[in-house]
C-alpha cells in the first residue's frame, strides 16, 4: 500500500491572556505558510500451515511480516518585510525518515473432543524502528517485544446448551506521536511533548459465557460477562500553567491497573396459553481509569469511575399473515465520579422502550409503526434532562404472485424530535455531547426482489 499526500496553507491565529483582574497582559500573534508533504509504503503478509498430530489434536503455526516506510517533511515559513513567507521556523519544521519491521510468529494448539473443545496459543512480535531527522541529523530508534497469549475452553452439555470459558492478553506497544511527537503550533494552548522512556503495556482479558435453548418450550437463557485490567499502563499527564496553556504527554503508571467490566444476560419463553413471548435482560458495564493533572508545582492522581446498569422486560406476539408485535422498555442508572472533582453528583436515572407492530391487510398491503423512547436524567454537572420519542410507520402494497416488486410510503421521526445525545466520563472529563441529525422526512420506494424471480425446475 502506498499513499502520497501534498497539502499547503496557510496559519492565521491570535491568542489574547489575561491576568486574574481580567486585563489583557499580552498578545501571541501566528502568521505562517505552511506545506506538507508524506510519503509511505506499507507492506504486510502472513502464512498460516496447520498440521493434524491426531485425531483430536491439531496444532497452527503462523508468521507473519510487516515492512512500513514512510518520510515527513513538514514547513513552516514566517512572513518577511517584503511580504513574501520566506523565513523558516526550524522549531515548527521538520524532515522525519521513518523505517519499521516487524516480525510476528504464533503456534495455537487445539484440542477438540466428543463435548469439549481447548484452545491454547501465543504469538510474538518484534517490532523495529528507527526514525531520522534531516534537521537535527539524529537517528532514534526502539526496539519491542510484543506477546499475545490466548486460551478457551468450551463445554457442550447438549447441542443446545454450551459454556464457554477464555482469556487473551495483548501488549500494546506506544506509538510514535507519543514517543516523540511532532512540535506544531495550530492550537498554541495545547501542546504535546514525547516521551522516550515510555515502555509497552499489557492487557489481560477474561471472559465466560453461558447459552441454552429449549426447544420444546421455546425457553432462552443467555449470559455472558467479562473482565479486563492494564499493567502499566499508560496514561496522560496534563499540566496547566497560570495562563492557562496545557502541556500533555503520556507516561506509565505503576502500582494501578486501569480495568473494565461488563455483563449481559436475557431469558425469554413462550406462554403457551397466550402464544406470548416473554422476556427479561440484565445488563452491566463500567471501567476505572487514571489519568495525572499538574500545575506546575503540584502533580495529583485523577480517578475517574463510571457504572451503567440496566433492564428490561419484553413482550411479543405475532400470527402468520395476520400480525406481529413487539414492546420492550425498563430502567437504567448511571453513576460518574472524579476524584479530583467528588463534590459533583454524576449519577442520574434513565428509561428505554422500543415498540414495533405490523397488521398484514387483505390486497397485500401491509402497515407498520415502531417507536423509540428515550430519557436521560438531569445531574448536578448537567442540569438539563435529555429526553426524545422518535416514530416511523409506513404503508406498503406487494403486487404479482411472488410478491417481489413492492411499493411503500413511509414516515421518519414523525414528532420531530431525532436529536442525538451521549454522556460518558473519559480520562479527567465528564462529556456530553449533542447533535443535530436526519429528522424527520417521508420517502415513497419502489423495490424488487430479484431472488425471488424464476419459477422451480420443471419435472422430467
Amino acid at each position: 500500500e502506498i499513499d502520497k499526500n501534498d497539502a499547503k496553507g496557510f496559519l492565521n491565529s491570535t491568542n489574547e491572556f489575561f491576568n486574574e483582574q481580567n486585563e489583557s497582559d499580552s498578545i501571541q500573534t501566528i502568521n505562517q505558510y505552511k506545506t506538507n508533504y508524506t510519503n509511505s509504503s506499507v507492506f504486510n503478509t502472513n502464512m498460516t500451515y496447520t498440521e493434524p498430530l491426531s485425531k483430536a489434536l491439531s496444532m497452527i503455526l503462523n508468521y507473519g511480516l510487516g515492512i512500513n516506510n514512510s518520510s515527513s517533511d513538514r514547513k513552516s515559513f514566517n512572513q518577511s518585510v517584503s511580504g513574501e513567507y520566506d523565513i523558516l521556523d526550524k522549531e515548527f519544521s521538520n524532515d522525519f525518515e521513518l523505517d519499521q519491521l516487524s516480525n510476528q510468529g504464533g503456534a495455537t494448539f487445539n484440542l477438540k473432543m466428543s463435548k469439549s473443545t481447548i484452545n491454547i496459543g501465543t504469538k510474538i512480535s518484534n517490532v523495529r524502528f528507527q526514525q531520522f531527522d534531516a534537521y537535527t541529523d539524529k537517528t532514534f530508534k526502539r526496539n519491542f517485544l510484543n506477546w499475545n497469549p490466548q486460551a478457551s475452553f468450551q463445554y457442550r452439555f447438549s447441542q443446545q446448551k454450551s459454556m464457554r470459558l477464555s482469556y487473551y492478553g495483548n501488549t500494546t506497544q506506544p506509538g510514535i506521536d507519543q514517543i516523540q511527537p511532532v512540535r506544531v503550533n495550530t492550537d498554541p494552548l495545547n501542546i504535546t511533548l514525547g516521551n522516550p522512556d515510555l515502555r509497552p503495556s499489557f492487557r489481560s482479558n477474561l471472559s465466560v459465557g453461558y447459552n441454552s435453548y429449549k426447544i420444546l418450550s421455546d425457553q432462552y437463557i443467555y449470559m455472558n460477562g467479562g473482565y479486563s485490567f492494564t499493567a502499566n499502563p499508560i496514561i496522560s499527564l496534563t499540566t496547566t500553567d497560570q495562563a492557562g496553556k496545557n502541556t500533555y504527554q503520556s507516561i506509565n503508571l505503576r502500582g494501578k491497573n486501569p480495568s473494565n467490566f461488563y455483563f449481559s444476560s436475557a431469558f425469554s419463553r413462550k406462554i403457551k396459553g397466550l402464544d406470548v413471548g416473554v422476556g427479561i435482560d440484565l445488563d452491566a458495564n463500567g471501567n476505572v481509569d487514571y489519568t495525572m493533572v499538574s500545575d506546575g508545582n503540584k502533580t495529583e492522581l485523577n480517578t475517574t469511575k463510571s457504572a451503567n446498569y440496566s433492564g428490561g422486560l419484553n413482550l411479543s406476539k405475532y400470527k402468520d399473515d395476520k400480525y406481529s408485535f413487539r414492546i420492550s422498555g425498563g430502567p437504567s442508572y448511571n453513576n460518574i465520579s472524579s476524584s479530583l472533582q467528588n463534590r459533583t453528583n454524576n449519577k442520574g436515572w434513565g428509561f428505554r422502550g422500543d415498540g414495533h407492530f405490523t397488521v398484514y391487510l387483505p390486497g397485500k398491503v401491509e402497515i407498520s409503526a415502531d417507536g423509540n423512547y428515550q430519557y436521560t436524567a438531569k445531574t448536578q454537572t448537567f442540569d438539563q434532562d435529555l429526553e426524545r420519542l422518535i416514530l416511523n410507520s409506513s404503508v406498503s402494497k406487494k403486487f404479482f404472485k411472488q410478491e417481489n416488486l413492492m411499493l411503500s410510503i413511509s414516515g421518519r421521526d414523525l414528532l420531530n424530535q431525532n436529536v442525538g445525545f451521549s454522556r460518558y466520563a473519559s480520562g479527567n472529563m465528564v462529556t456530553q455531547n449533542s447533535y443535530t441529525t436526519i429528522q424527520r422526512y417521508f420517502m415513497c420506494t419502489l423495490s424488487w426482489d430479484f431472488s425471488k424471480m424464476g419459477g422451480s425446475v420443471p419435472n422430467k
